[in-house]
Order: C-alpha cells, then sequence, then structure tokens
C-alpha cells in the first residue's frame, strides 16, 4: 500500500496499491484520489481496504495468486 498525504496537491489524498500479473511482477496500480476534506482516519481505513480488494481481485483476475499485500 502507498499513500500519498498531500504530497503532490494540499486538497487531495491518496490511497494505492500494485497489481501483479502470473509471473508476480508488478504491472499495474490501482488507486483513489479522495478531497481531503473527506479525509480522516476511519475513512483512510475504509479506503485502503477498498483499493487493497480491488487491486488483489485485478491480479487474482491476471493470474497472480501470490500473497495479498
Amino acid at each position: 500500500m502507498a499513500y500519498d498525504d498531500r504530497e503532490s496537491n494540499e486538497a487531495v489524498g491518496c490511497v494505492a496499491a500494485g497489481v501483479y500479473d502470473s509471473t508476480g511482477h508488478m504491472v499495474a496500480g490501482m488507486s483513489i484520489s479522495v478531497p481531503t476534506i473527506r479525509w480522516n482516519d476511519q475513512r483512510r481505513a475504509e479506503w485502503t481496504e477498498l483499493v487493497r480488494r480491488g487491486a488483489a481481485m485485478l491480479s487474482r483476475r491476471l493470474g497472480h495468486h501470490g500473497i495479498e499485500m
């Protein structure tokens, strides 16, 4: 998981996770960007889980069977 806490834009926070193919190589990333006025610890945890699950699902569709990130 990776986070951008207003690093590139003061009004936006991001959560990201890697997407892996059948060989275990990272081939893409999945992320969401959220206005910082909606950003708090509870929502960060929810968005982290959403992105983690989405990236894991896409990785499985690409044939990845490794450990979920």
